[in-house]
């Protein structure tokens, strides 16, 4: 049976020598256009050898030898990609042909030891998301108090619910009591009893331990209990959360033997399980689950900036009484987009309760999304014309441009899904924040319609992703000639209560910016030298008289800061972009909502009289205008500077001074 794991790292070799050929076969190609281009175009030679014709002829002939590495290579590939298939196709599948069903992957805690030379013992123990203490049952006493306040409710009655009761069985009792719900089901008063507690697992464990990327111990534990009782405080003397032997036979431990070489010495050591739940059972699992928590130690959303650790400069959002619901009615679809792209992407049916959850009512993802769109045509316009555009290398002017729609719909991707933090808020369970990360393999994921924008995303993301990896890998060389990696991370001979606090002091945000300016074609074509491609980018397909290859980095370079301000901890860049604090947050408010008002006026859904109450306009009435909401559109004038004597402003130029109103047609 062929290894998986190794076949995929196998795969992931061969990839990135046949990228590394190919992005050089494609550069000297680069260069060989050049040349030609050159030389058909009638320009002077270079004042010192070689000519033009000298260089063509040296690097056509070094052409062939450069394509031919690079075919034989991505043959190679292709072959590594043809054993990754045949080692994934052995076996019962997990999943149907063509599945596109989520799997919720939840956290659990793994302890290890080495128990003797080449034994690992492992322990698994469930994470507080997967520990509900929430009891649907109400008592006699919960009825009543949830009973009474509908018979006429309102804050007294609501107040009164809160006397009687905890403020957790509180919130639920009124919400299982409304008029309309089900008939609650009833359980003892009696506090003595112990009500026992389960929960849901996988069916069993597999333990993978890697050296190298080749899988050097796979072993599967024993079936789990469903559901599997825990508690400390039950009625047998000890259970399988405090004794070794009980926890094998439960299937949360195990012993791994490892082979001789490997004594002790593992890369990675994964543990995973599945349940094998129909979609639609796993679904309501997830929700029961989550729902369960909102009434128990506290369900919510975390806004985007909320701090999850506490810092000598700020506090963590986490407060020690949770915030429940009320008895007010959940918000209705669409008034939580947060919470319903959050239900969408868990598959959870009946996202109302999610809806209802502290932190659901976050406004900065649309936000992020109204500033991508705005900024578009600054920050991602340029590469996606670059990326279209082909020019003719010897008069440097465009050549053909592509079709864009294809980049229309990778604009709107961004907009609606890429964000700083990741495209779903993080989940707060009682004092534990969990982020939501969505994941796939790039190299398995196919495009549901030919046209879909996963067409022009992935393969740019399969090009990049060496990049990346080897920006993950990239090491430095210290003072006393050691290297380091710079992100930091466990590793042979580095002790780990080391790595554990260079990684802590670690920011999740950027503490500084700078800008790097380009240089088009008209630029980059002529100071570029003859025989050399214009920059060794290491990517392969790009076309070698593209816009993007002969679009380089210039020497200009602008910091806006590279430190943090010692009083308040802030990025100095921040207070240079946003230097009135408190007025920007009002701003940027008012210029969503202008923009909202004039997207809704041109689609018609906005009258002239409506707009005008919400955002007066200048009248040739010669009416005075009445004050408006600041917006980013209202930037400070310049001072006027006349013209010097004999001067004229230059045709279709404003004078210096200028500035047009935004409110005012042109």
């Amino acid at each position: 049976m062929t290894d998986a794991f190794a076949a995929r790292a196998r795969l992931d070799r061969a990839r990135t020598e046949a990228d590394t050929a190919q992005a050089l076969a494609d550069e000297q190609e680069a260069v060989v256009r050049r040349l030609r281009a050159h030389i058909q175009a009638g320009l002077p030679d270079p004042p010192f050898p070689p000519t033009a014709a000298e260089a063509l002829a040296t690097a056509e002939a070094a052409l062939p030898e450069l394509q031919s590495s690079a075919e034989e290579l991505n043959r190679l590939a292709a072959g590594a990609q043809e054993e990754l298939t045949r080692a994934l196709a052995e076996g019962e599948a997990l999943f149907p042909e063509n599945n596109t069903e989520p799997i919720a992957l939840l956290p659990v805690r793994v302890e290890t030891i080495w128990w003797e030379p080449r034994t690992l013992r492992v322990r698994i123990y469930p994470d507080h998301i997967l520990l509900s203490r929430f009891e649907p049952a109400l008592t006699s006493a919960e009825v009543a108090a949830g009973t009474a306040y509908w018979q006429n409710p309102g804050p007294e009655a609501w107040q009164d619910v809160r006397t009687k009761l905890r403020p957790a069985r509180a919130s639920w009792a009124v919400r299982a009591c409304r008029p309309g719900a089900p008939a609650p089901t009833l359980r003892t008063d009696d506090p003595q009893e112990q009500r026992p507690h389960a929960v849901a697992m996988p069916r069993r464990w597999r333990f993978l331990g890697l050296f190298e990327g080749e899988v050097v111990v796979d072993k599967l534990g024993r079936p789990v209990p469903d559901p599997l009782p825990i508690g400390l405080l039950r009625a047998e003397e000890e259970g399988w959360e405090t004794d070794w032997f009980e926890a094998v036979k439960a299937g949360m431990g195990i012993e791994l033997i490892v082979p001789p070489e490997n004594t002790e010495n593992l890369d990675q050591l994964l543990v995973v399980g599945v349940r094998d739940d129909a979609p639609v059972d796993g679904a309501a699992r997830l929700r029961d689950l989550l729902h369960g928590h909102r009434y128990g130690s506290g369900l919510g959303l975390l806004p985007s900036g909320t701090a999850t650790n506490n810092t000598p400069r700020s506090r963590s959002g986490w407060s020690s009484a949770p915030a429940y619901p009320g008895p007010d009615p959940d918000p209705g679809a669409g008034e939580r987009p947060v919470a319903d792209t959050l239900a969408t992407a868990l598959g959870v049916p009946d996202a109302g309760f999610l809806r209802g959850c502290p932190g659901a009512d976050d406004a900065a993802p649309s936000a992020v999304a109204a500033l991508t769109l705005l900024t578009w045509p600054t920050l991602g316009k340029g590469f996606a014309e670059a990326a279209l555009t082909t020019i003719d290398l010897g008069t440097r002017q465009p050549s053909g441009v592509s079709p864009e729609g294809p980049w229309r719909a990778v604009r709107e991707h961004i907009a609606a899904h890429v964000r700083g933090r990741g495209p779903l808020p993080m989940l707060r369970v009682g004092r534990q924040p969990y982020g939501v990360l969505p994941v796939t393999a790039l190299d398995d994921w196919r495009a549901e319609h030919a046209d879909d924008v996963d067409g022009v995303i992935a393969p740019w993301l399969m090009r990049l992703r060496e990049r990346w990896r080897a920006v993950v890998d990239h090491r430095v060389v210290q003072d006393n000639g050691d290297e380091e990696v710079t992100i930091p991370r466990v590793e042979p001979g580095k002790p780990v209560d080391r790595v554990a606090v260079e990684a802590l002091q670690r920011l999740p945000v950027a503490t500084g910016l700078a800008m790097t300016r380009m240089s088009g074609p008209a630029r980059a074509v002529p100071f570029t030298p003859l025989d050399e491609p214009p920059a060794t980018l290491g990517l392969p397909a790009l076309p070698p008289d593209g816009l993007a290859r002969w679009t380089t980095t210039s020497n200009g370079w602008t910091s806006l800061g590279w430190s943090l301000d010692e009083a308040t901890g802030v990025p100095e860049f921040v207070t240079r972009l946003t230097p009135d604090a408190e007025a920007f947050p009002a701003r940027a408010a008012a210029t969503a909502d202008y923009l909202g008002a004039v997207r809704a006026f041109l689609a018609g859904e906005l009258d002239a009289t409506a707009y005008d109450a919400d955002w007066p306009v200048e009248l040739s009435t010669g009416r005075e205008t009445p004050p408006r909401r600041s917006t980013f559109f209202d930037l400070p004038g310049l001072e006027e500077e006349p013209p010097t004597e004999g001067e004229e402003p230059v045709e279709g130029e404003e004078p210096v001074g200028t500035r047009t109103d935004p409110r005012t047609p042109r």
